[in-house]
């Protein structure tokens, strides 16, 4: 049969196949373009030496515009000894113009020796402003010392009402010995409702004994008469 005849020609191919040894193909270089990329990126794949003259003057040029935008932005890699004489003044006025904005903001570094005396006045008028705001919220440093009269009244009515707020929501610090007794009936009414919010919901901050202990109270309506 042609079938039994065949099967030792196979057999004989599959043994010259595993008998021949495979010849690895040769890494071929990587591309002109990709070279360039590399280079271009700073990747490891650069190969310098490979790059056309063009590609090498259009590689130095890149570099050039990287160092400047480096200087110009302040990162650490920047390299001031290859800035032209015209980018030296245009870096030297963008630090001036970064350090003015840290030292409005109050953020950042802030060397004040480097402004001049309008700069500073109105670095300061900055700071006074950025301090009141501190006082009247109630977060960051606040300096009362450097409030004047009518600064200080809005920033002691800003804290009563910060006051109130976290006494009425249960949160941050509460002093109820600043408020009067129409806040006070506020501030009980208000912890009632929450705890009878957080008993309704079976949530952990439940307290059952002042459910049992005491009745809703409400501002707005007349105490109930004695029995006698």
């Amino acid at each position: 049969m042609k079938l039994a005849r065949s099967i030792p020609a196979v057999l004989v191919f599959a043994a010259l196949v595993t008998l021949v040894p495979l010849r690895s193909h040769p890494q071929t270089p990587p591309r002109q373009d990709q070279n360039f990329q590399n280079c271009v990126d700073g990747f490891y794949g650069c190969n310098r030496k490979a790059l056309t003259a063009a590609q090498r003057q259009e590689l130095a040029i890149i570099s050039e515009d990287s160092n400047f935008q480096d200087c110009f932005n302040g990162f650490a890699d920047c390299d001031h000894t290859k800035l032209t004489a015209d980018e030296q003044r245009i870096v030297a006025a963008a630090a001036h113009d970064r350090n003015l904005q840290n030292c409005l903001s109050g953020i950042g570094e802030c060397d004040a020796a480097h402004l001049s005396d309008a700069e500073k006045e109105v670095v300061a008028e900055a700071a006074r402003i950025h301090n009141l705001q501190a006082c009247l919220q109630g977060i960051g440093d606040c300096d009362h010392t450097k409030l004047n009269e009518w600064e200080q009244k809005a920033v002691a009515v800003a804290q009563r009402d910060h006051n109130l707020q976290n006494c009425l929501e249960g949160l941050g610090e509460c002093d109820t010995s600043s408020l009067n007794d129409a806040e006070r009936k506020e501030v009980a009414r208000a912890a009632y409702s929450r705890n009878l919010h957080d008993c309704a919901s079976g949530l952990g901050d439940c307290n059952p004994a002042q459910l049992a202990s005491a009745a809703q109270p409400s501002p707005h309506s007349p105490a109930p008469p004695s029995r006698r």
